[in-house]
């Protein structure tokens, strides 16, 4: 039996049986994007080789014309794909909260992150070390409801010191977060830097409530 189930044609049947690998939906769509170019390009091409010249002109800007605007809709796609990603990646982050993780905890995982170059998200856990350390000194107590620009007017009204460093982390992390926009190296030192001024701030703050 054995030798019989090693012949050759008992794994070619065993081959041909093989699940073949499940497509996502973005590749159905490049599929069907080239699929659409391809029988739409060609046949305006065989179209343009019976024309005479000022008709292929207009044939030819045609094609121009729809490819930039297949450029600009895949351009458009892919960003909105990785607003929708990031946004997915700072709601999870948002979680560590939840767990009650020091402010601590946030930066370093945030200055772990900008290490692999998922700025993004380093920006996001930066902002919520700052609602961390607000929280742990008493200044603004954390709320998962609160927004950015709310979270900018109560700490404008706890402490006019801090407000200024904390505006400018607010602002980064709301680009960070919700603008169709790359972020990078240099949006994270930003971050940075607003997140190093803000800090000896609310600890003066928290010496001065404590004497």
């Amino acid at each position: 039996l054995a030798s019989i189930l090693a012949q050759p044609a008992y794994h070619e049947a065993e081959s041909k049986t093989e699940a073949t690998p499940k497509k996502s939906w973005w590749d159905l769509f490049l599929e069907w994007l080239a699929d659409l170019i391809r029988r739409l390009f060609g046949g305006l091409f065989s179209a343009a080789t019976g024309l005479p010249w000022l008709g292929q002109v207009i044939i030819y800007a045609t094609l121009a014309a729809l490819a930039a605007l297949l450029v600009y809709v895949a351009i458009r796609l892919a960003r909105y794909l990785m607003v929708s990603r990031r946004a997915r990646e700072i709601e999870d982050a948002g979680e560590l909260l939840e767990r009650e993780t020091s402010a601590q905890e946030l930066l370093d995982v945030a200055r772990a992150a900008a290490a692999r170059g998922e700025y993004a998200l380093a920006i996001s856990l930066l902002f919520r070390a700052a609602l961390r350390r607000l929280d742990a000194v008493g200044m603004v107590p954390y709320d998962a409801a609160r927004t950015a620009g709310e979270y900018r007017r109560a700490v404008r009204r706890a402490s006019s010191q801090a407000s200024a460093p904390f505006d400018s982390l607010a602002q980064t992390f709301t680009i960070a977060t919700y603008a169709n926009a790359e972020i990078g190296e240099q949006d994270w030192n930003k971050a940075g830097d607003a997140y190093g001024q803000f800090v000896p701030v609310v600890e003066r703050g928290q010496r001065k409530a404590a004497a």
